[in-house]
């Protein structure tokens, strides 16, 4: 065992002498992105005496597999003392984290996309960022010390970045892995600046670790990973061609990490990457992210008042996933049993003049319905007081973002998703200062009537909890083929 784990100690300093460089490297290229402000709602993210948010003191209370803070923190400091960077040895850089059952991986497992075209012949490696992203260093400065961060960019240009304030819906993209649930909840995650920066602990980035605070069985939990991702490149390419390009989740902006970091936290806590890949719910996943209340509800049947009530709702994230039964031609473009994220709506007119569209975005990044009021309808020239209404929230491009009427909607999808972060929870984060029992009570009293309607909503259903860890007699066999492989 002393031995494996000094062979993945091992890996990582040659893995990563490029990256100690660049880490000492302070300086930061800045460059801006685009986005839309209607997307982001602004909250701030107080400290708490120890530097930190509540959410991630909770989370390093409680953290995964036994890897506690404390332990981490010696851990970084020896690393650091040696130039040394970390690996993790619970979710190490072989099949056992790839696969349910490494000796068995599917055939089909390596794609371009999660339903592209199967990869033949590639090599799989697990790289740190300087690597595979298209920039030579990191971009970004954290806020918190200046340090360099392969985390996110610099979007406002300032020199110094947070999670809330550069992270994007569009910055979300999906792999070869079918998390569409998951990816479709990350990238409403981002619609609330507080749970993003408290979503990811870069306290020892620095040494090449990240901690991801996710909600599991109901508590706050911190994921530690190392910087290591799955990639794959072609076995007989050279130079240029050469650069690993991740298996799984990116950021669309290729120089940054965020989603990778966090997409893998969730496959440590199920057990391997293909135990998240087969298909899930936007309801528990918002739950996992937010530590919300989530709910379900048949998209057939949901009021229009309370379908446009949850998303104008700054509080409640709102996602959709997609008939599975209907054909091509009938979804017209609509990726079927798919996740989706609603961010928008709007509702111009009235009686037979009504129209009702909804702003949708696919994981992907691409692949957009096709019917009415899709990028390219006529729609949107008979009716100019909807597209004004619409405003800049309409795009021309091929990113994964459409507007469908409400009817298509119905039609074409099976489940809304709904997950409501308390206004207690916000103002437990938002706020140091100490509050009378009065005022303790009014937030709750508030909390449970915001709650109630959406579970009064017709025929909503609670989500289930969190990612599964793996059964013990599933991680046995896992050490076993570790052992069978290193002899």
């Amino acid at each position: 065992m002393e031995r494996l784990l000094l062979a993945s100690v091992s890996t990582a300093l040659l893995g990563y002498v490029a990256y100690a460089f660049l880490r000492r490297n302070k300086s930061s290229r800045k460059h801006g992105r685009a986005a839309l402000a209607a997307d982001d709602q602004q909250f701030t993210r107080p400290a708490t005496a120890g530097g930190v948010s509540q959410r991630i003191a909770k989370a390093r209370a409680n953290c995964f597999g036994r890897q506690t803070f404390e332990k981490l923190t010696a851990e970084a400091a020896e690393l650091s003392a040696r130039g040394a960077f970390w690996s993790d040895p619970l979710f190490t850089h072989d099949d056992s984290s790839l696969f349910m059952d490494p000796s068995r991986p599917p055939e089909d497992w390596l794609r371009d996309g999660e339903r592209g075209k199967v990869i033949k012949g590639a090599e799989v490696v697990w790289c740190p960022p300087p690597k595979f992203c298209t920039a030579s260093r990191p971009l970004g400065k954290r806020a918190r010390d200046g340090g360099a961060t392969w985390l996110y960019g610099d979007a406002d240009e300032t020199g110094a970045v947070s999670a809330g304030a550069s992270q994007n819906a569009d910055d979300v993209a999906q792999g070869s892995l079918g998390d569409c649930y998951l990816l479709s909840a990350l990238a409403l995650a981002t619609r609330d600046s507080a749970v993003c920066d408290d979503l990811i602990d870069d306290t020892y980035e620095d040494v090449g670790i990240y901690g991801v605070t996710l909600c599991v069985r109901g508590r706050f939990t911190m994921v530690w990973v190392d910087a290591h991702f799955p990639c794959w490149r072609p076995a007989n390419a050279h130079g240029k061609h050469r650069r690993p390009k991740p298996i799984y989740a990116t950021s669309t902006d290729h120089r940054e990490i965020w989603p990778m970091v966090v997409e893998k936290a969730y496959a440590k806590v199920a057990g391997s990457y293909e135990a998240i890949g087969r298909g899930g719910r936007v309801a528990p996943a918002l739950e996992t992210l937010t530590g919300g209340a989530a709910w379900s509800v048949d998209a057939m049947t949901i009021p229009w008042k309370d379908l446009r009530r949850a998303v104008e709702d700054n509080d409640v994230f709102v996602g959709a996933g997609s008939e599975h039964n209907l054909s091509e031609r009938e979804l017209e473009g609509v990726v079927g049993g798919h996740a989706y994220s609603i961010l928008h709506v709007v509702d111009v007119g009235a009686d037979a003049d009504r129209v009702r569209l909804l702003l949708l975005r696919n994981p992907w990044g691409k692949s957009e319905w096709k019917g009415d009021w899709s990028d390219s309808s006529s729609c949107w020239r008979k009716r100019p007081d909807v597209a004004a209404a619409v405003g800049n929230k309409r795009s021309h491009d091929d990113d994964g973002r459409f507007w469908i009427q409400l009817p298509d909607f119905r039609q074409r999808f099976r489940t809304v998703d709904l997950c409501r972060v308390k206004n207690g929870q916000l103002k437990e984060r938002n706020t140091l200062k100490e509050r009378t029992a009065a005022e303790s009570a009014a937030d709750a009293e508030a909390a449970a009537t915001d709650d109630d309607w959406l579970a009064e909503i017709p025929g909503a259903s609670r989500a289930n909890d969190s990612p599964k860890a793996p059964s013990k007699k599933k991680s046995k066999s896992k050490k076993k083929h570790k052992k069978k492989s290193k002899r």
